[in-house]
């Protein structure tokens, strides 16, 4: 049996703090039940580790967990999973992340990030990009930023999209790669004004990125843009 990635890599506590990020835009879910919520869980896994009084969870034992009406028993089914095999546990973080509950799903999302290698797991951060809850989206976002999962290449091939979510969280990522070779592909939304359910457009976003790439070139596009910005 492989070593599996999340057993080092993954806490609860950081999971269940993880699920509402700081930098959360507002969205069609109700904001205040979900933080409150989350708070509860965050102070229950302070008083209480599952993993500490319980034995560890048998394969059937995690999947019964998936099936229960709590949320909680859900999101706390993650850290029995670091006691499974990485083939069994990353089948279920793939589950997990569909969960028909938020604060569920963003725990998860943290889980399957260590999963880099695995091909499912990529496409399923990915498609996070496009996710109905602002929450998800700006998880799968920040991960996508902090960690080397996603090249740049595959990065400027997701703007082909007419989804203009997916344009913005892609183009926030690329602020922070400063890749140049994708220098070229910015340059289409430097002038586009479309907005998703944030409030900056996407030509915010593509300035970001072109002032992140920072090279002479790069800052000659944007001078046209914001010349008193630009100015000496």
């Amino acid at each position: 049996v492989e070593p599996n990635p999340v057993e080092q890599e993954v806490d609860m506590s950081d999971l269940v703090e993880m699920a509402v990020p700081d930098s959360a835009e507002p969205s069609t879910s109700a904001m205040g039940p979900v933080v409150q919520r989350i708070q509860s869980a965050v102070e229950s896994s302070r008083v209480t580790s599952v993993a500490d009084e319980q034995p560890v969870d048998s394969l059937a034992d995690v999947e019964q967990k998936l099936q229960d009406d709590d949320w909680l028993v859900r999101l706390r089914a993650i850290e029995s999973l670091s006691a499974l095999p990485a083939e069994q546990s990353l089948s279920l973080v793939l589950r997990l992340v569909d969960d028909r509950d938020i604060q569920v799903r963003v725990a998860a999302l943290g889980v399957l990030a260590n999963f880099a290698e695995h091909d499912d797991a990529i496409r399923k951060l990915i498609a996070m990009l496009t996710d109905d809850d602002a929450v998800v989206v700006d998880a799968a976002t920040d991960l996508l930023k902090t960690k080397d999962i996603v090249g740049p290449a595959t990065l400027v091939s997701l703007l082909k999209t007419n989804n203009v979510q997916q344009i913005a969280a892609v183009l926030d990522i690329l602020s922070v790669k400063a890749d140049e070779d994708a220098l070229p592909y910015l340059v289409p939304f430097l002038t586009d004004n479309r907005k998703a359910w944030m409030d900056k457009t996407l030509a915010d976003y593509a300035m970001d990125a072109v002032r992140a790439i920072g090279t002479p070139e790069a800052l000659a596009l944007l001078k046209p843009l914001i010349p008193d910005q630009m100015s000496d």
